[in-house]
């Protein structure tokens, strides 16, 4: 296992994805303003480029070391890093290009082991004849005719403008370096007011704002960490979390985008589904505080609204027109993440600040949606599969009381009970813990087939349950944060049932393969619209968050684990690398090649596979409202050593490392940072036998924990304990195995043109 204490340019090194020469590998950063550049390696000018204010003005960039001129096409091959791009033109020549975090800038870059002139120019999205620079004192501006933009450019070398070029029907205007130089940085800052672009540049210059980006970067991938004997799961770990932290943005104050390139606004379920991976699991507490505080100044607080209580499913600006309602599950995942944010950091004080929030949000759910059963009940497309033909009906009806959105309102109530309870409102504690109550008890009745051992994908508004095998029910394991739904039985089953027909090595599926609505890839135009596969076969990235963590849950961590290998390699080596997208096509090609599909690179398919690492195989479950840490690890058996920073609270983390040698597995817990003292519970299965054990910590303590034969013996800052405890035998479940697509096979969908859409239009969907 790699040690957790890489230096900056050691870390860069490890998780660099090095692109052969001539190969083409799309890649992306964001400015986590408003922001993204999008390239591909040994191209020019191939992605969209610096998107901002929905233009690309900067698409590129050329270089020179003297009169030659570095050509891209023929580089000897390109490394993807986490703070930028770098093409190699030769052993000892190459240039860079770094989007500069928060600054709305970039960083381009020309070295040369050899003294000697270098020049850059970027690629700016104009014509040539309306281009116009302006020397300063202090670098150049660049900007048109019209003066509706302004570049300010500057460097710590002295440069001059030698000319504008014309290349690819862009612009280029050449910064040459005065003097012989091995090294030649160009900042250029962007925006429309040229005091804010020349100051913007000029502070970039004055303060090395490479190094400081590069610090930046550097901080954000190892403010949490987690490390195994599988390098490949290590660095794919560590893009995952940072490709989801370059979709954080302040467009419309601190947000999430959904995906790149056609969801860059900010959705409701997305955002939320993506929060605890892509902020609270690397410590970013301030920034997921903000994104929720954004997302409640949208309510809906209009009491005669049939969406009075919720908040939007997507914004796409500021104002009450751009707010879109149509989601009944987005206000319950922020409920569920609001909680999770308390139960990182003990923020009470926020928890009292949003509980009329979750008053408004309860109110609105079971007054204008709740039925006598207690359940919250929903239009067909008002869940996450929201596809609809044309705009109308459904693709994927799941109205009108869906699994998942049970789940989700069952965990909002008992999590709104718990602040509510923390806040001295007694009153809707008590009515809320009696609602949840309700609901849970008609769960088990109406969703579980006792006979079948099944559980409803939906009721349908007659009531009868839709035993249509989707990945949902996998929600009722997963969602719960303040008591399970099911029980450990149940949950098992539902696992089986739903991995046993859904899970293929490269994802689970959003139907089964046995059903015949199903659709095996998402373009296929001479059969049917791409909106009809959408939710009916597809592989969706983020459900691999809820099927890992049903199956560490059920003692199905090797399974697991092969899926977190598979899902590496797409990471590292397919589409937007370092990303994940939104879509894979259910069956591989006819050369057994995965494909992929939707957004190229999607917030909460990183985002989930982030959380993965960090809660379900790195079991970490902070309950700080309570005062307790809690440790629940479960990994392959190949991980023989883990080692892990998890953050928590103001500033504070706890260290955990393990190691399985000679027969003992060791765990060392360590307290970092200024915190309370609390009472750290870790469970743990070695050697077939469970342990669960608490100790009260403070700051700097250590609790170490050594298991051999069925034994533990556990010992606090050196101070061992004189009798070992005993554990518990562990059964072991019958082990499950991935899906093979069945490309042999020829569903109604591949039979008939448009076959499920001619079923919905003649009302005899089911």
């Amino acid at each position: 296992m790699e040690s957790m204490s890489f230096e900056q340019e050691q870390l860069f090194e490890v998780l660099a994805i090095c692109v052969p020469r001539r190969r083409a590998a799309q890649y992306f950063f964001g400015d986590n303003v408003e922001g993204y550049f999008e390239g591909f390696t040994n191209r020019y000018a191939a992605g969209a480029g610096y998107l901002r204010h929905g233009r690309a003005l900067f698409r590129d960039f050329l270089s020179w070391r003297g009169e030659l001129f570095n050509d891209r096409l023929k580089a000897e091959g390109a490394a993807i890093y986490p703070y930028g791009i770098r093409h190699d033109h030769g052993p000892s020549w190459w240039d860079e290009l770094m989007l500069l975090r928060r600054q709305q800038a970039v960083a381009l870059r020309a070295f040369s082991r050899k003294a000697q002139a270098l020049a850059l120019a970027p690629l700016l999205d104009l014509a040539p004849r309306h281009l116009v620079v302006q020397a300063k004192p202090w670098g150049c501006f660049i900007t048109d005719r019209k003066k509706t933009f302004c570049v300010g450019v500057s460097s710590s070398q002295p440069f001059r403008h030698a000319e504008t070029l014309e290349r690819g029907g862009y612009a280029a205007p050449v910064f040459r370096t005065l003097q012989e130089e091995s090294e030649f940085t160009l900042y250029l800052a962007f925006d429309r007011d040229p005091r804010r672009a020349q100051g913007r540049v000029l502070a970039l210059r004055e303060e090395d704002g490479v190094r400081r980006h590069k610090a930046e970067i550097y901080n954000l991938l190892t403010r949490s960490q987690l490390w195994t004997d599988d390098e490949e799961y290590n660095r794919a770990l560590m893009w995952a979390k940072l490709s989801s932290l370059f979709l954080v943005e302040d467009e419309f104050g601190k947000g999430i985008w959904a995906g790149l390139p056609w969801f860059k606004n900010n959705w409701g379920r997305d955002t939320f589904i993506a929060l605890p991976g892509t902020l609270l699991v690397g410590g970013m507490f301030d920034e997921a505080r903000e994104v929720l505080r954004n997302f409640v100044r949208w309510q809906n607080k209009d009491k005669s609204s049939p969406d009075y209580g919720r908040v939007p499913n997507r914004v796409t600006g500021t104002r009450a027109a751009d707010m879109i309602y149509n989601t009944a599950d987005g206000t319950p995942w922020l409920i569920r993440e609001l909680y999770e944010y308390l139960c990182y950091t003990g923020d009470r004080a926020f928890g009292e600040e949003m509980l009329p929030f979750v008053k408004t949000a309860v109110e609105g759910a079971f007054r204008r949606h709740g039925d006598k059963l207690g359940f919250v009940t929903h239009d067909d497309a008002d869940t996450w599969m929201d596809a609809r033909i044309e705009g109308n009906q459904p693709w994927s009806a799941r109205g009108n009381r869906a699994v998942e959105i049970q789940a989700l309102w069952h965990n909002a109530l008992l999590c709104g009970a718990r602040l509510a309870d923390l806040a001295g409102d007694a009153k809707s504690a008590r009515a809320w813990t009696a609602l949840a109550g309700k609901l849970k008890k008609a769960f088990a009745k109406k969703f579980w087939d006792a006979r079948g051992k099944r559980m409803a994908d939906r009721l349908r508004p007659d009531g009868t349950a839709d035993f249509r095998v989707r990945p949902n029910a996998l929600l009722a394991v997963s969602v719960p944060l303040v008591e399970p739904l099911v029980d450990d039985a149940t949950a098992a089953r539902v696992t089986e049932n739903a991995c046993g027909e859904l899970l293929y090595p490269h994802g689970i599926g959003s139907l089964s393969q046995d059903d015949p609505y199903f659709h095996p890839v998402h373009h296929r135009d001479e059969s049917y619209h791409f909106d009809a596969a959408y939710h009916n076969g597809i592989v969706w990235g983020w459900n691999a968050g809820p099927a890992v963590t049903a199956l560490c849950r059920c003692g199905q961590a090797e399974l697991a684990g092969r899926l977190a290998r598979n899902l590496s390699k797409q990471i590292l080596e397919l589409g937007c690398r370092g990303a994940m997208s939104e879509l894979v096509d259910a069956w591989p090609d006819a050369k057994g090649q995965l494909v992929l599909s939707g957004c190229w690179a999607q917030a909460w398919s990183t985002a989930e596979f982030a959380r993965n690492g960090y809660q379900d195989f790195g079991g970490f479950e902070p309950r700080l409202l309570d005062g307790r840490l809690a440790v629940r690890p479960r990994f392959p058996a190949a991980w023989k050593h883990f080692a892990a920073t998890f953050p928590f609270g103001r500033g504070a983390a706890l260290q955990v490392t393990y190691a399985s040698e000679h027969g003992k597995d060791v765990y060392v817990l360590t307290l970092d940072g200024k915190t309370d003292r609390l009472t750290v519970s870790l469970d743990v299965v070695a050697g077939g036998f469970r342990f669960s054990l608490d100790r009260e910590m403070q700051s700097a303590d250590t609790w170490m924990l050594v298991v051999e034969k069925g034994r533990a013996l556990s010992g606090l800052n050196g101070r061992w304990e004189s009798e070992p405890a005993k554990g518990r035998k562990e059964a072991r479940p019958r082990p499950l195995a991935f899906v093979r697509p069945d490309t042999r096979a020829k569903p109604p969908s591949l039979k008939k043109k448009d076959c499920l859409k001619g079923i919905i239009l003649a009302g005899r969907y089911r």
